[in-house]
């Protein structure tokens, strides 16, 4: 009977009814992305999110916003081609290869802001130009002096598979 007694506390603990960091990561990437700025998620939570924003606020509508996971689905890049013409080359294989494009990239973030979500499955070529900006990563156009991002001391190990 006295662990009846436990159940409000661990239900008030439990309860998500106040989160708000996936709101937290969206109004990041609206903060740091300028005008025609591009924006590519890795996470399905902050795709939906962005989508939501753009869709049912009205938010941001110059922000191409971008799911690179999503190339694995059978008709992403005609979507995106109506979406955001001319990005679909962002990406460096036909689908259902999510690898991005390094070169196009950094030669396209000469004139265009590229925000990218923070993940370590992003391709090592990319590391290099990569300069964090708390959840989210700019793209530079060229090579930040340095450690690339992620430091050697958070990356995943060779022996784990990957890169």
């Amino acid at each position: 009977m006295a662990a009846l007694g436990l159940l409000p506390a661990a239900a008030r603990r439990s309860d998500l009814s106040s989160f708000r960091d996936t709101d937290a990561i969206a109004e990041a990437a609206y903060r740091f992305v300028p005008t025609d700025g591009v924006a590519i998620t890795s996470y399905f939570e902050t795709i939906f999110n962005l989508w939501y924003r753009q869709t049912a606020e009205a938010r941001r509508p110059d922000v191409a916003v971008i799911h690179r996971l999503f190339r694995t689905y059978p008709g992403y890049d005609q979507a995106l081609g109506r979406q955001a013409p001319g990005l679909a080359a962002l990406f460096r294989e036909p689908p259902p290869d999510p690898t991005l494009d390094t070169a196009w990239l950094t030669g396209h973030a000469r004139r265009r802001a590229f925000l990218l979500e923070m993940d370590q499955t992003l391709q090592a070529d990319l590391r290099p130009f990569l300069l964090p900006a708390g959840w989210w990563l700019w793209v530079s156009p060229t090579p930040i002096p340095g450690e690339p991002w992620p430091p050697s001391w958070c990356r995943p190990t060779a022996a784990s598979g990957k890169n």
